[in-house]
């Protein structure tokens, strides 16, 4: 089944990404840069802001469809 979102549901979606980010950004300062939470900290900032780039670009062009892999 097919969903849909609306541009303020992908707004609010972006807003709670955001939100992820500014934490892990946190976590990050407060870990040694060689440790291993630092790298996964590092890996899901990477991640949520692949996320946050992909869904704006979506929002702003106005795409009707976003594939799921």
């Amino acid at each position: 089944m097919m969903q849909s979102f609306s541009k303020q549901e992908l707004a609010w979606i972006l807003h709670a990404l955001k939100h992820e980010e500014k934490r892990t950004i946190e976590a990050m300062e407060k870990a040694e840069k060689d440790s291993p939470w630092y790298n996964l900290c590092e890996l899901n900032l990477n991640n949520i802001r692949e996320t946050m780039r992909k869904l704006n670009l979506a929002r702003k062009e106005g795409c009707k469809r976003i594939a799921i892999k």
